[in-house]
């Protein structure tokens, strides 16, 4: 499955994917591009957490089973990015926005792209179908998140 997941991120050019531990496959956008770009790397971010949903869909209906996700998105910044550790380096991406990225997921719906309201503001009117999912408790306070369909 991963290896179908790792598909989708080369296929978007501004994704990078950052690691698999466990049942967790984290990727994110535009963190090594030149120029920043929030619209663009949030809309290649949701289109790639819709297609890595229908993927698991098909090989939900391949391998008749019932694997469900979550997939949460946020942006901003700073963030730290860089090689940790010495015994078994391992290349991480830190700071707010992170922790909120990892927010949504947590506090996601399973098979929907749970997004923070930064991204529905870069991502409105473009050819998502999204639907407001109101306020949830969030570490540090309350957000207005929304669903995007896959």
């Amino acid at each position: 499955m991963f290896k179908e997941f790792d598909a989708i991120t080369n296929a978007h050019k501004t994704m990078t994917k950052i690691k698999c531990i466990g049942n967790c496959y984290m990727a994110a956008g535009g963190i090594f591009d030149e120029v920043n770009q929030p619209a663009v790397h949030a809309k290649e971010v949701v289109d790639f957490g819709t297609l890595v949903i229908k993927k698991l869909l098909e090989i939900d209906e391949r391998e008749k089973e019932n694997l469900r996700i979550r997939v949460g998105i946020n942006t901003g910044g700073p963030i730290v990015a860089g090689v940790i550790g010495t015994e078994k380096p391992t290349f991480e991406i830190l700071g707010p926005a992170i922790n909120m990225a990892h927010e949504m997921e947590n506090k996601g719906v399973p098979m929907k792209v749970h997004i923070s309201r930064p991204v529905y503001e870069l991502i409105y009117g473009q050819q998502f179908e999204i639907k407001e999912r109101g306020e949830i408790d969030v570490k540090g306070g309350k957000m207005f998140t929304y669903l995007v369909e896959p």
